[in-house]
């Protein structure tokens, strides 16, 4: 299985992860909160998590294959 990881700095990282799943929602089966967005795209899965949690700027997405 395949697994892909990116880090992007942002100081508003929250917003940004709504923002995008609000607009995917109307294309992919979509998941999201404040901290977290978990979106179903062909192929795969992308988990994109809030790293102020980790003390940190920025969103953690994360890319898994699905076989």
């Amino acid at each position: 299985m395949f697994e892909a990881e990116a880090r992007i700095a942002t100081i508003d990282s929250s917003r940004y992860l709504t923002e995008i799943a609000k607009a995917w929602v109307h294309t992919y089966p979509v998941r999201y909160d404040a901290l977290t967005a978990e979106i179903e795209l062909p192929g795969g899965q992308l988990i994109m998590t809030d790293r102020v949690a980790e003390h940190d700027t920025g969103v953690r997405c994360v890319w898994h294959e699905i076989s």
